[in-house]
């Protein structure tokens, strides 16, 4: 190792001849880049220095007390480097292999972030197709429709679409209180249901006319209908044929499932399905329209009563009046309220 001991130099007793031999093996320490086979004796904490394990590999290590980190290896003769892995705690392989599965999900990473850099952007794509919020803003955000009964083609919007309209081919039972199957339907009680077929469905079920689905036949798998909420289930007879297909379309859409429409929201509040609560507001079909009303009521009062028992109708000075309180209020019954716009996430 041409490397140098560097002493302590003592101008009183080092003359020049031995001045001249210091700073030659100072020279030759620093051409050499502290390079040698073993490590140098001097090295002082944050010194670079480079053991010679071959004539093609060399290894450079940064001095740190007694135990120094190897930076990496060095070809001279290619003048190649490669930094240095993880020692006695994982194989070179195994390093490759988890930097690469890292690199891999970054990058799908950055894929799913790409034009989602702002959080006003990534909350928009993150919400479900279908939510329907109340919004205060003059103009509807980007991604975003007014509920206002319009429709829409099912290709423009088509995550909108897939909310809104679920529909399935199904099979229909023949007799009494007919059954359709639908595997995995996803529907309540008092879903609006409306058939079509590429033949003939059988008697007792009109393509285009909306059903209503039945709470006490519900299953995974089938429902019953009635043509009003909570009736009698249709009996079906004949046979029919052909391939039948159930549309569930609370809002509206066309038989063909090419357009549909987004609720009607203007001027109305929201009120949650009652999926099956026992009365509170059962009944009641879903995505419907309700008008406003008073719970049927009585008010208490008195009158003033003329002798003693109760006086025939017929009587003298007796006769039957009927009369009504003067009008109060206005056109409708409604609480406190924030005029906006209710949207929904196409």
């Amino acid at each position: 190792m041409t490397q140098f001991n560097m002493s302590p130099i003592n101008p009183a007793t080092t003359s020049g001849p031995d001045l001249a031999n210091y700073l030659e093996g100072v020279r030759d320490a620093a051409y050499s880049s502290h390079l040698g086979n073993s490590r140098p004796a001097y090295v002082r904490d944050g010194m670079l220095w480079i053991k010679s394990v071959s004539a093609t590999a060399w290894e450079v290590y940064l001095a740190n007390g007694s135990n120094d980190a190897l930076i990496g290896s060095l070809n001279p003769v290619t003048n190649t480097f490669a930094a240095a892995k993880v020692i006695n705690v994982y194989t070179s392989a195994q390093v490759d292999a988890l930097v690469g599965a890292i690199n891999g999900n970054l990058a799908g990473l950055f894929a799913d972030l790409t034009g989602k850099a702002d959080a006003a952007a990534l909350a928009t794509a993150t919400t479900p197709a279908g939510t329907i919020a109340p919004f205060a803003g003059v103009r509807v955000p980007t991604g975003w429709l007014r509920c206002d009964g319009a429709s829409y083609l099912a290709t423009a919007q088509p995550a909108l679409f897939a909310a809104l309209v679920v529909s399935s081919n199904v099979t229909i039972t023949i007799g009494a209180n007919a059954t359709i199957g639908w595997a995995n339907h996803g529907l309540g009680a008092d879903y609006p249901v409306k058939f079509t077929t590429t033949g003939t469905l059988p008697t007792g079920i009109t393509a285009g006319t909306t059903y209503y689905v039945l709470a006490d036949s519900l299953a995974t798998n089938s429902f019953r209908v009635s043509t009003t909420p909570g009736g009698a289930p249709i009996t079906t007879s004949g046979s029919g044929g052909g391939t039948h297909k159930a549309i569930c379309a609370p809002s509206g859409c066309i038989n063909d499932l090419t357009s549909f429409n987004v609720p009607e929201g203007r001027g109305e509040f929201f009120r949650g399905h009652h999926g099956g609560r026992v009365s509170v507001d059962d009944l009641r079909v879903f995505g419907s329209w309700q008008a406003d009303e008073f719970k049927s009521h009585t008010h208490a009062y008195s009158r003033v009563a003329s002798g003693t028992g109760i006086q025939p109708a017929a009587a003298l000075g007796w006769g039957l009046v009927s009369s009504e309180t003067e009008a109060r209020g206005g056109a409708e019954t409604r609480p406190r309220n924030l005029s906006g716009h209710w949207i929904i996430k196409a």
